[in-house]
Order: C-alpha cells, then sequence, then structure tokens
C-alpha cells in the first residue's frame, strides 16, 4: 500500500504516439510508428509524411536512438522505417516537389556532438549525401527551410547569425541589414518573413519577395 502511489521512471509502456485526425469524420487513426514520436514533417502535397522516434523511456541517454519512418497516410498500418537516415537526425524538411528531404544529424567531421551538417535524402534511390560543403559557419539551431530548387540553413558565424542557401552544388550566404536572424519561413511562391535583431534594436518582424538581395 504504501507503494500504490509510487512511479516507476522509465519504464513506461505508453510513451507518445502518432495519430492520424479525418477532419470531416473526427476519427482518429493510430500511426504504427513506435513511441516516443518527436516529431513529423509532412510532405508538400499531403500524401506523405517523414516521422521520428527517439524511442521510449529516454532510449537516447544512452547513445543517439532516433529513428526515421516513411509513412503513407493510406497505410498507416505499415510504416517503412528509413535505416538510410542517421540515428543522429533532428528534424527536417520536403523538397518542393516530394522527392528529396533535407535534413539535420551529427557533423562527420570529427566534431563533438551537437554540431551539425546539412544532408538530403533522395527517395527514389535512397541515397545520402553531405551538403555541408564550407558553409562559413556552424549549422543548427533551426530545421532547413525549403525554398524552391533551393534549401535555407541557420548558420552562426561568430556574433553574426544569418542563413545560407544551397542548392545546385553551390553554397551562398544571403545578406541581412542585421546581425542576427532568426525564426526563417518561406511561403510556396517564395515569398519569406524572418525576425532580425541588433545590439540596439528589438527584435522585428521582416518580410521579402527577393531573400538576400
Amino acid at each position: 500500500d504504501a507503494k500504490a502511489d509510487a512511479l516507476w521512471v522509465d519504464h513506461d509502456k505508453h510513451g507518445e504516439r502518432l495519430y492520424l485526425l479525418d477532419t470531416e469524420s473526427g476519427k482518429l487513426t493510430a500511426v504504427a510508428v513506435p513511441p516516443d514520436v518527436a516529431t513529423i514533417a509532412w510532405a508538400k502535397n499531403s500524401d506523405r509524411l517523414i516521422a521520428l522516434s527517439e524511442g521510449i523511456n529516454h532510449a537516447a541517454d544512452l547513445g543517439p536512438a532516433m529513428s526515421a519512418w516513411l509513412v503513407d497516410p493510406a497505410n498507416p498500418a505499415h510504416p517503412s522505417r528509413l535505416n538510410e537516415l542517421p540515428a543522429t537526425i533532428g528534424g527536417g524538411v520536403w523538397s518542393e516537389d516530394g522527392s528529396r528531404f533535407f535534413f539535420l544529424a551529427q557533423a562527420k567531421q570529427e566534431a563533438p556532438p551537437g554540431y551539425h551538417d546539412l544532408f538530403v535524402f533522395n527517395l527514389d534511390n535512397r541515397s545520402v549525401r553531405n551538403l555541408s560543403a564550407d558553409p562559413s559557419g556552424s549549422l543548427g539551431g533551426e530545421i532547413p527551410v525549403s525554398d524552391g530548387p533551393y534549401v535555407l540553413q541557420a548558420v552562426q558565424d561568430g556574433f553574426h547569425r544569418g542563413y545560407v542557401r544551397i542548392g545546385a552544388g553551390n553554397v551562398e550566404k544571403l545578406h541581412f541589414d542585421q546581425p542576427v536572424v532568426r525564426g526563417l519561413q518561406c511561403s510556396a511562391k517564395q515569398a519569406c518573413a524572418w525576425l532580425a535583431e541588433s545590439g540596439t534594436q528589438a527584435p522585428a518582424l521582416y518580410f521579402s519577395s527577393q531573400l538576400g538581395q
């Protein structure tokens, strides 16, 4: 009786699971991705998603434990595990056409934990390629942003925080008037908004249809 209200730490059998909601009928359908589901990323046309699960009961405390699963909303009972994606994956975004998935994961160049590289996963041939060719700064802090044929990634360079644009084999550092830029989001029409600040200026919201110009 003395232990009736005790909690057995790290022995939860349920965890955080993924469900799909039919907005017309209100029906919830369980997706057979193992817990704990950390985040999901829908493809632009909503015909597929990638779910990331970090393992139940703090499995990551023993080492990287994230797994990636490809889910077809029409067949949620049979997700496909993407073994090509590393256990250090930390979130990502689909390309506009849904053929590629851009994601951050632990850097491979003898970097300490927490330093990331940007990778792209090609769904057609299941290949993974590192896109972080000399980005002039440390990547991370935010998931990538899809921008038409390009991908945008946050980068920290000393006291400056901004973004680089990667595409067609090139890495371009985008120009912003303020030294600290964050929260970049772009619409399907490639118009973008972001928060920016400086040492003497409070954070303000900016908008542009020609990013970096």
